[in-house]
């Protein structure tokens, strides 16, 4: 499933350019979760739901890379890869 730098680059909107443009150095989108679980883990089921996941939701595979001289702001949606744990 390998593509082209260029098959996996997106133009955003302005307001998401704008968005990019004012936002500070800070972790206000940022979403931490920890959770303590007793008992035994099936590494293996946990790892494949994992890999579920960020197949399933290319939000968990989105970067956006600034290019001002080609125009902007892209947003780069990454082929999935595997989670080890």
């Amino acid at each position: 499933m390998s593509t082209s730098i260029s098959d996996r680059l997106r133009i955003v909107s302005p307001q998401q350019q704008y968005l990019h443009g004012i936002e500070t150095p800070s972790q206000t989108f940022w979403s931490c979760y920890a959770s303590l679980v007793q008992g035994p883990v099936d590494v293996e089921r946990l790892q494949s739901a994992l890999n579920a996941v960020v197949r399933r939701h290319e939000i968990l595979r989105t970067t956006f890379l600034s290019l001002p001289a080609a125009g902007g702001l892209f947003q780069v949606i990454e082929d999935p890869k595997p989670v080890s744990l």
